[in-house]
């Protein structure tokens, strides 16, 4: 399973290794990614925002590994500004 969210100096994502049956609900808007999981399994998660501008010596790369989610359990994941990025974990 994998949700991306990319434009021409960002790259979001929520990503993981799903068995057959096993459910997932995201979407995205902006640059806000939103994951939910119906399912009653814990699973583990990888959280990933990457932001580049061409003009600039700039440059943001942020993985999160292993990211534990429980039954009903949610993640938003924002970029508000740049070089910024905000992983909520929504306990259910």
């Amino acid at each position: 399973m994998d949700y991306t969210l990319s434009s021409n100096h960002l790259l979001m994502g929520i990503s993981r290794a799903t068995l057959p049956g096993e459910q997932d609900h995201g979407s995205f808007q902006k640059n806000t990614l939103r994951y939910g999981n119906p399912d009653n399994v814990n699973k583990t998660l990888s959280c990933y925002s990457i932001l580049h501008d061409d003009g600039l010596d700039k440059a943001m790369n942020v993985l999160v590994y292993k990211l534990a989610v429980g039954p009903n359990d949610s993640l938003l994941v924002k970029t508000n500004s740049d070089y910024t990025v905000e992983i909520t974990k929504i306990q259910g």
